[in-house]
């Protein structure tokens, strides 16, 4: 009897062991996993908004606002349009990892948001079709040289933080 005690506990031991064990390993695996995945969404998402920011650097749109500025300063009631083709899945990487957005650093997390609804708003303005599309008056032009200016500096931002 004595004997059939003990080898019940052995039993009960290694079962509960081994369900410790597969129990442990898969929760250890699945945070990995999490973090992976976190990191990936995070880079991923921290590129499109470095190529974001050279694309408008390199094609000086913020410049070509400054510019329709000064030009409706120096000439008053001229109007100008300001069209850009944006192709319809622009922001593709971060509206991909938008439910992941959670995983994201904290630190980064609020800015990364407001950085893409003010670029999504800026885009929805200046392409075929939105406010800037037909000629407009010089206080919607600075209003958008102010988002642009901001979303830019959030960028930089979010940028900055990252390498560190």
């Amino acid at each position: 009897m004595e004997n059939e005690i003990t080898t019940g506990l052995f039993a009960l031991a290694g079962v509960l062991i081994g369900g410790g064990v597969t129990f442990f390993t898969q929760w250890f695996l699945e945070k990995q996993k999490i973090k992976n995945e976190a990191r990936a969404a995070t880079e991923a998402i921290i590129a499109e908004i470095e190529a974001s920011l050279f694309l408008m650097e390199k094609r000086s749109y913020i410049d070509e606002v400054k510019r329709i500025i000064k030009e409706q300063e120096i000439s008053p009631g001229a109007l100008y349009p300001f069209v850009i083709i944006v192709p319809d899945d622009y922001c593709l990487i971060y509206k991909r990892h938008i439910e992941k957005i959670g995983l994201v650093p904290a630190s980064i997390r609020h800015d990364i948001i407001r950085f893409y609804q003010l670029l999504e708003g800026l885009i929805c303005d200046i392409k075929p079709g939105g406010i800037f599309s037909v000629p407009r008056e010089i206080e919607l032009f600075r209003h958008a040289l102010e988002i642009a200016e901001e979303m830019t500096t959030i960028g930089k931002r979010i940028l900055s933080n990252e390498k560190k």
